[in-house]
């Protein structure tokens, strides 16, 4: 059984200005690659195992968000969606 994922307007943001920041100021370009590759695969992965890894933390999880790692980032979730 998976599950939607559906990436709000705010987090795409979040990943291009991860990508600009790490391409064009620190000027790693193969790294950004890598690095957006293996927090969007993560994000991905929720679909398979929406709660695996979740991080339950207050104030977030009562108001029905969770959290998990991806290096030294932290990816915000709320609501899951029906299996599809």
């Amino acid at each position: 059984m998976s599950w939607a994922v559906d990436y709000s307007e705010q987090a795409k943001a979040d990943l291009w200005g991860i990508h600009d920041y790490i391409a064009y100021v620190l000027r790693e370009p193969a790294i950004v690659q890598q690095l957006i590759g293996r927090i969007m695969d993560e994000i991905d992965g929720l679909g398979h195992a929406p709660y695996g890894r979740c991080i339950e933390l207050e104030p977030w999880f009562r108001l029905g968000m969770r959290r998990i790692n991806v290096g030294n980032y932290a990816v915000f979730l709320s609501q899951m969606k029906q299996p599809v």
